[in-house]
């Protein structure tokens, strides 16, 4: 079990150095100069986060499953048991909340660049987007709790009480992921706008040009406001507390503390 650990700890690494040269890429890409950068830099920086990732994989791919063998399975839920119920809106905001709190040093990391450097502040926002995700994803399909819900102690199941796995996971994360991938595409486009006269702007006006050129923003901010009340009105409002993103995924969320 150690050998694994260490093995999946040491995967990260080549991980970590692929997800930064893929964010290396897209800044070369969307940062003005007054020379081009030749494609050959652009090509050799994306085989090289190819190359790193494709070795993450193959070291974390064996502890992973190894892991999934050991734990997914191992405390199946009985939902016929009269000791378990339905996860109420209380716990899982609190999740919700502690798993923010878990992610929060990077989201203040990423608030503090934005008032230095808008590219970093893009590049710190993308990692912060993308670890928010795989954080849930990760360790919804490992054991079915993040942190947070594992601290509440609830946790997400099929409709018949076994686990969920990887592709019921991808499932019920697919909105959050079409949120993610949104969220920084707009990000990276509105800082293609910035004039390559940056340097010469204030932060006041580099900021309104920033934001002005977000694409679809408005719709971007109405459509999450929508998406969470309707999360939060579907679980107040039906016998088993499941959200939309559990009738997407055909999951529940049960409470382990036994009455």
């Amino acid at each position: 079990m150690i050998k694994n650990i260490l093995r999946l700890i040491f995967g990260i690494i080549p991980f970590t150095l692929g997800l930064l040269g893929i964010l290396a890429f897209f800044g070369l890409i969307i940062t003005k100069s007054n020379q081009k950068h030749s494609p050959w830099l652009l090509i050799s920086v994306i085989l090289i986060s190819a190359i790193f990732m494709v070795f993450a994989y193959m070291i974390m791919k064996k502890p992973v499953n190894k892991i999934k063998e050991t734990y997914l399975n191992k405390f199946p839920i009985d939902t016929h048991s009269t000791g378990y119920k339905y996860a109420g809106f209380k716990k899982r905001f609190i999740a919700g909340f502690l798993d923010f709190i878990i992610l929060s040093p990077l989201f203040i990391i990423a608030w503090f660049t934005h008032y230095s450097s808008l590219l970093i502040y893009v590049c710190v926002f993308t990692l912060y987007c993308l670890l928010e995700y795989f954080y849930e994803y990760i360790l919804l399909s490992w054991r079915g709790q993040t942190i947070g819900k594992l601290i509440m102690k609830i946790k997400v199941c099929q409709l018949n009480g076994n686990s969920i796995g990887p592709k019921i996971s991808f499932y019920r994360t697919f909105v959050s992921l079409c949120i993610v991938i949104w969220a920084i595409a707009i990000h990276f486009i509105s800082l293609h706008h910035i004039p390559n006269s940056v340097n010469n702007l204030t932060y006041s006006q580099a900021s309104k040009i920033f934001y002005k050129n977000q694409p679809f923003r408005d719709f971007y901010s109405w459509f999450l406001y929508l998406w969470y009340l309707s999360e939060y009105v579907t679980l107040l409002f039906n016998n088993k507390r499941r959200a939309v993103h559990d009738f997407i995924a055909g999951t529940i969320v049960l409470d382990l503390q036994k009455d």
